[in-house]
């Protein structure tokens, strides 16, 4: 059957019989917690391919012991190491001291694989365990099942450690898979190629992904199918995957993470200066000043290269309140709405420097106000401030209209239809296309002005 667009498979559960049923010793060994006596020896039957589940049960060719079931392929974040030396095991390259950040990268000594790097110590929140007789590892104590809550707390057979307790039950959306005496985990039946739409359902062939309980031959939108390192395919995000950034099998170096298909340092390397000649920017532009706030810690105010769609353009960043990106202030009329588009008072200005700022950086950029309804007529031509009966104007003695040229344009025939509007200040007798933030700040209501159809200041903000 087809649904969301992928093709499904029905899964065979094939029953192999392996040989060599030698049977548990009946010798008096002592085993840690977690392990069973096999032929004289402590093995864990969870991983050991030889005795997987039970002793004596073999794990036919290129396949590995996941949670004392043979299986092709391993669980999500897992990798399958080993295959050529024909003991082919499931590691987590994340922190496993053999397979560190790959298969058969070695933690030498004093030191244990956190986060596919060998350090001297565990990143947060994982903690450094030395199992009995063992080698230290980083070990997340609220999953890991030899070390549940704390360092050498292994939880028992058909327990599940999640969140630092063993417990019998998983999560409402997961399902508890493995166990005939041997340690389980919780699976999420939707996405886990080991056991994908129930346990022991394992993704193989050509439908090697699984996704929404079943296994698909491709990935959902925004995903790509990429091959697991020494592991099965796996949908992954090539915007954000440390793994698989901007194409499958590229792999951001350590302090590095990947961002819009590009590894970056640090989370953000801002270059530039903030400023109309050499805004702040990332190698690739964000795609508005929230994204920057975001990424980029610290991120000050200032002129930002922005890439919101499909060609990069300059915008104000307001980070004192969060990342609000200024695109362009505009002149529309007094009583009317316009979508994406905020109409502007006087307060606005004198209350704010972080409004002064971006105004003064747009407004002189663009030489003007962007023109938002060309062709609208006005019966008076003062900008309309915060009240109905008051005007802008700069520094408490301007009558400001849209000009044109060196004169102003008041109630032009056919309306208003130049795409940029400069402002006329009429006891000055010029107009003006620049503005600092200083006279921005300055931009009051001084007088009584008449309302039907005067112009008035937008700003398109988001």
């Amino acid at each position: 059957m087809t649904r969301r667009g992928f093709v499904f498979v029905c899964a065979c559960v094939v029953a192999i019989a392996a040989a060599c049923a030698t049977g548990t010793s009946s010798s008096t060994t002592t085993c840690p917690t977690g392990q069973s006596v096999c032929d004289e020896a402590c093995v864990d039957t969870t991983r050991d391919t030889e005795n997987c589940g039970t002793c004596g049960t073999v794990c036919p060719a290129a396949q590995a012991c996941v949670s004392g079931a043979c299986s092709a392929v391993c669980p999500p974040g897992d990798v399958m190491c080993g295959a050529d030396a024909g003991k082919p095991t499931c590691v987590n390259p994340e922190s496993d001291n053999e397979n560190c950040g790959g298969c058969g990268h070695h933690c030498g000594a004093g030191t244990v694989c956190s986060s596919g790097d060998c350090v001297g110590s565990c990143a947060s929140p994982a903690t450094k365990c030395t199992p009995d007789g063992g080698v230290a590892y980083c070990a997340d104590l609220k999953t890991d099942q030899q070390n549940c809550g704390a360092c050498e707390t292994p939880c028992g057979p058909l327990e599940t450690c999640s969140g630092g307790m063993c417990t019998g039950a998983c999560t409402s959306s997961q399902t508890q898979c493995g166990g005939d005496g041997s340690a389980t985990y919780c699976a999420d039946l939707q996405s886990d190629n080991a056991n994908c739409g129930g346990c022991g359902l394992a993704c193989t062939g050509t439908f090697v992904a699984c996704f929404d309980g079943g296994c698909a031959s491709e990935c959902a939108s925004l995903q790509t199918l990429c091959p697991g390192d020494g592991g099965p395919p796996y949908c992954a995000d090539t915007q954000s995957d440390n793994k698989n950034c901007g194409t499958c099998g590229h792999v951001c170096g350590s302090g590095m993470a990947c961002y819009s298909g590009t590894c970056i340092t640090g989370g953000c390397t801002l270059l530039g200066s903030g400023t109309a000649a050499s805004p702040w920017h990332t190698a690739v532009a964000e795609a508005n000043c929230k994204e920057y706030f975001t990424l980029c810690a610290g991120a000050k105010d200032g002129v930002y290269t922005t890439h919101p769609s499909t060609t990069d353009i300059g915008v104000y960043c307001d980070m004192t309140d969060g990342g609000v990106t200024y695109e362009e202030f505009g002149m529309g009329q007094y009583s009317k709405t316009y979508t994406g588009y905020t109409w502007l008072g006087g307060t606005d200005f004198s209350g704010s420097g972080e409004v002064d700022a971006a105004f003064a950086y747009l407004f002189t950029r663009d030489g003007g106000l962007h023109n938002i309804d060309s062709g609208f007529v006005s019966s008076n031509c003062c900008f309309i401030n915060t009240t109905a009966t008051n005007f802008f104007g700069v520094d408490g003695v301007t009558y400001m209209y849209p000009g044109s040229g060196t004169t102003f344009s008041c109630n032009p025939t056919g309306g208003y239809t130049a795409s940029i509007y400069p402002l006329y200040l009429v006891t000055l007798s010029t107009a003006i296309s620049s503005i600092t933030s200083s006279e921005a700040s300055t931009v009051g209501y001084y007088s009584s002005c008449s309302v039907s159809g005067n112009p008035a200041i937008f700003v398109k903000k988001y």
